[in-house]
């Protein structure tokens, strides 16, 4: 049963025609890249401001969780993308190649070098803020490669089939 402000919300496409589902659609999905792009430049904010005052962990906790669930929603939106294929497919070819996945491993273990290096600098809570940070950015990636490939095999089964 759905509820009257779920019928009245702005993002409901009741009552609209072919033609405006298909503009409120691609309208909504420039939204969602804004709104995913502004989310990871404004998690990085907090996470630098904790470094400036090493003060307190209040705004790296914070910006941790809002990173995370943004990009469990990347993932989930990049899941649900490939089980029909919708992946875009110069994403999905570039992130599916061993050497991208690869090379955001050699990228973390680079910058946790880099920010090991850096410990006596920094101290300890930027380094393990940064460490999450870097470390859900990776897994994050990774794991869209993963979903790529399954992205890709699905292209090339259903080109098979024709």
């Amino acid at each position: 049963m759905k509820s009257r402000f779920e019928e009245q919300d702005l993002l409901n496409d009741k009552g609209l025609d072919e033609m405006q589902k298909a503009y409120a659609y691609k309208l909504a999905f420039k939204c969602f890249k804004a709104l995913y792009w502004s989310n990871i430049a404004f998690t990085f904010i907090p996470l630098i401001f904790q470094g400036a005052t090493n003060k307190s962990s209040f705004y790296a906790i914070t910006s941790m969780l809002l990173f995370i669930v943004t990009n469990i929603i990347y993932l989930v939106f990049g899941a649900k993308a490939s089980k029909v294929g919708a992946m875009n497919p110069t994403f999905a070819k570039n992130m599916a190649q061993p050497a991208t996945i690869i090379s955001y491993i050699i990228m973390f273990i680079l910058y946790m070098t880099v920010a090991i290096l850096k410990f006596n600098e920094t101290g300890a809570g930027v380094i393990i803020y940064f460490g999450i940070y870097v470390a859900i950015m990776t897994a994050t990636q990774i794991a869209l490669g993963c979903i790529a490939k399954k992205n890709n095999k699905l292209l090339e089964e259903a080109e098979e089939e024709e």
